[in-house]
Order: structure tokens, then C-alpha cells, then sequence
């Protein structure tokens, strides 16, 4: 790897001004494929035998079409890694009663979005106990207990997100929680001081950062451009997961490195604040039109580790 300054950053922002589909825009692909197919078999001169093998093909297609928007739009509720180097295939299947929580989880969004933090705090209390594995409401918990100011049970709760969307050493893993956990906490406090509404953290944002972090380690470089063309920008790597476009997403990164050991939370806070102090990375961070957000840190031993953090709004 080529020699690099002890702290980098660099920030990155896509804001659209056309209304976009929630995210059932997933399966838009998919639905193009089945009207082509249908198209192609009435527009098509078949004779006899041939038109009925030629209609089986067109439902082939078009199951295909389907199953595939099923798997596209999977992805919204899950954020799996198969260690700290890199991201599992497999989808977190979580266990207990999720649409049983599914509706105390919505009305506890509602109740955040106007800031009634203790009432949110005990329907997502309720989720958890109906699903503890579902990290959504572990994530927005932590949010509530921040407008509380329960410092301590807010970063606890960030660290069960962030856990769960890792997979690897159980040692190693809770390190890297608890770090990442500290920069969700950090983001939050520094727009909860600046009387902006608190973001909400999110599992497949959260996907998406890892990914380009440990791409970054992996590959030896620093940029929000992948060399990899299916990832070039923080918007590609966005559609790899959602499959549909953002209203609004940008970008921050930081690394770090040092002959000594970086991996504390000193050196996490000091990271932070310096993109507290660049102009760019601070607005990306205080945007007021943002409402969710990922962090994804990967680590190289104990002297160097990357930061990305990625804040979405999804629609209007």
C-alpha cells in the first residue's frame, strides 16, 4: 500500500430534485422483462405448435422476472457480513414474532419524527421483546434514549446494532460494535446540539458502508470512486443493495493510521471531530434533509482502520 498521512477524509453528496419511488421502485427492472416478454410472444407470428411452446417460454420468463424482484427488494430489512473482511450473500433471518412488532416499530418512527422520544421508547421496547433479533428497533431505540439523554443505554443499544450487522470472532466483533457504535453516537449528538432532528440508523445503509470501507482496506486505497465499476460512487454502491434511487444520499470518509495502536475510542472521537472541522464533511453530517444513516469501520490489525458513513433520505 502506498505511504499515506496519518488522518484522510473526504466527503460526497447526490441530491436529486425529481420525486422517486419508495422502495418498491426494487422491482422495477423485473416488471420492464415480463411486459417484454409478453410484447414478444403477441407481437410474434407463430405457427401451430410452436406459438403454444413460445407462450410456456413467455411465463417462464415471466416467473423468472418475478422471483427476481422478490430477491431484489429483500435486501431492505437485512444487513449481513460473513467476517470483518468482507460481506456475507446469505440474507439475517430474524427470529420471533416480526409482524407482530412490525406495527409498534412504525408508530414508534411516527412518534420520533416529533420528538416524543419516551413514548417511542416503550413500543420499541415492545418490538424488541416480540423480536429481539429484528436490529430496526434495536437502532431506533437508541435513538429515543439519546432525545432522553440516556447516554449510556443509547450507546448500548447503537452496539447491538452495530453487532448484528457483523459476523465473525465474537471478541473482535463487539471491539468494532462498540467503535462503530461511538461514531453513531457522535453524529447524532452533534445534530441533536444543533436542534437537528436525530438520524435513524439503518441496515442496509449500514451494509452499504461496511462494504466500502472493507473495500478500501482490502484494495489499498482511499476515495469515495471504487476502481470497481459496479461501485464507483456512493450512489452505485446505494442501488447495489436498495435497488432503487435515493432522494438524497452523501458520503464521508476518514482513515487513520499509525506506527501505534488506533483502535480506541480517543482516536474514533478525534476522527470525528476532524470532519466536524472540515466545512464539507460537517454539512454532509448536520444536513437537515437526511433522515437515515450507516457506519461501516474495517479494521487492519491494531494500527490503521477506515471510516464511511452515509446518510440517506429515501423519499420525499
Amino acid at each position: 500500500m502506498r505511504n499515506v498521512p496519518p488522518i484522510r477524509d473526504g466527503h460526497w453528496l447526490l441530491s436529486r430534485g425529481e420525486p422517486q419511488q419508495p422502495p418498491i421502485g426494487a422491482v422495477a427492472v423485473p416488471g420492464v422483462r415480463m411486459v417484454s416478454a409478453v410484447l414478444w410472444w403477441r407481437r410474434a407470428r407463430w405457427p401451430g405448435a410452436a406459438r403454444a411452446w413460445a407462450a410456456v417460454l413467455c411465463l417462464l420468463v415471466m416467473a423468472s422476472a418475478m422471483a427476481a424482484g422478490d430477491a431484489t427488494g429483500a435486501t431492505q430489512d437485512v444487513c449481513t457480513e460473513d467476517s470483518l473482511a468482507g460481506v456475507a450473500s446469505d440474507l439475517a433471518i430474524s427470529n420471533g414474532d416480526r409482524d407482530a412488532a412490525r406495527p409498534l416499530v412504525a408508530r414508534a418512527e411516527e412518534l420520533l419524527a416529533t420528538g416524543e422520544f419516551a413514548a417511542a421508547g416503550d413500543l420499541l421496547t415492545q418490538a424488541i421483546a416480540l423480536c429481539p433479533s429484528w436490529l430496526r428497533p434495536h437502532g431506533l431505540l437508541a435513538v429515543a434514549l439519546h432525545g432522553l439523554g440516556h447516554a449510556d443505554a443509547a450507546i448500548a443499544e447503537y452496539t447491538v446494532f452495530q453487532r448484528g450487522c457483523l459476523r465473525g470472532p465474537a471478541r473482535a466483533v463487539e471491539r468494532v460494535a462498540r467503535l462503530g457504535a461511538e461514531l453513531l453516537w457522535l453524529v447524532n449528538d452533534a445534530r441533536r446540539r444543533a436542534g437537528l432532528s436525530l438520524l435513524k440508523p439503518h441496515e442496509g445503509v449500514t451494509l452499504v458502508a461496511v462494504r466500502h470501507s472493507e473495500e478500501m482496506r482490502d484494495l489499498g486505497y482511499f476515495s469515495h470512486s471504487s476502481p470497481r465499476r459496479e461501485r464507483a460512487t456512493p450512489l452505485q454502491r446505494f442501488m447495489n443493495v436498495f435497488g432503487f434511487q435515493p432522494v438524497l444520499i452523501a458520503e464521508n470518509i476518514a482513515m487513520r493510521k499509525s506506527t501505534a495502536s488506533v483502535l480506541n475510542l480517543e482516536s474514533i472521537r478525534a476522527s470525528h471531530q476532524g470532519l466536524m472541522n472540515s466545512a464539507g464533511h460537517r454539512a454532509n453530517i448536520l444536513m437537515p434533509r437526511v433522515t437515515d444513516f450507516g457506519v461501516g469501520l474495517a479494521v487492519s490489525g491494531e494500527n490503521a482502520y477506515w471510516i464511511t458513513e452515509v446518510f440517506v433520505r429515501f423519499t420525499f
